[in-house]
C-alpha cells in the first residue's frame, strides 16, 4: 500500500477522530477542540498519512511538554511555553493499514522534525 505523509491541518480532525475511534474505542475519544489545541501547540510534530485517494490511514500528535508526568487525557494543555522535551500524545493507524509501515513512518515524522529544529 502506498501512502503519503504531510503535516496535520485543522481540516483533518474529523478523519483523525474516526481513526482514533477505530483504534481505541469510545473511552479514549477526545474532543476535536482538545486535539486541535495540541496540534496548534506543536504543529510541526503532528502528521497524517493518507492513501492515494486521500483517505486517512493514520496520524500522530506530539507536542512539547515541560513535566515528568504525562498531560491529562481529555483536557487542553496548560499555557506553558518551552517544554523540556517532547511528548508523543497519540499515534493511531486505521485497521486497513496495519502492517503497511504507516505506523513506523508516522512515529518517525515528528522525530525528523525535531532533528531539524
Amino acid at each position: 500500500m502506498s501512502f503519503t505523509l504531510r503535516p496535520m491541518a485543522a481540516g483533518d480532525l474529523p478523519a483523525v477522530l474516526q481513526v482514533q475511534r477505530l483504534a481505541y474505542g469510545d473511552a479514549y475519544q477526545e474532543l476535536a477542540e482538545v486535539l486541535d489545541a495540541k496540534r496548534q501547540r506543536s504543529p510541526a510534530a503532528c502528521w497524517v498519512a493518507s492513501d492515494a485517494a486521500g483517505r486517512m490511514l493514520g496520524y500522530v500528535l506530539a507536542h512539547d511538554w515541560p513535566g515528568e508526568a504525562p498531560p491529562p487525557l481529555h483536557a487542553s494543555l496548560p499555557d506553558v511555553a518551552g517544554g523540556r522535551g517532547a511528548f508523543l500524545h497519540d499515534l493511531a493507524v486505521a485497521p486497513r493499514a496495519h502492517g503497511t509501515g504507516v505506523g513506523r513512518s508516522l512515529f518517525r515524522a515528528p522525530l525528523g522534525e525535531a532533528g531539524r529544529a
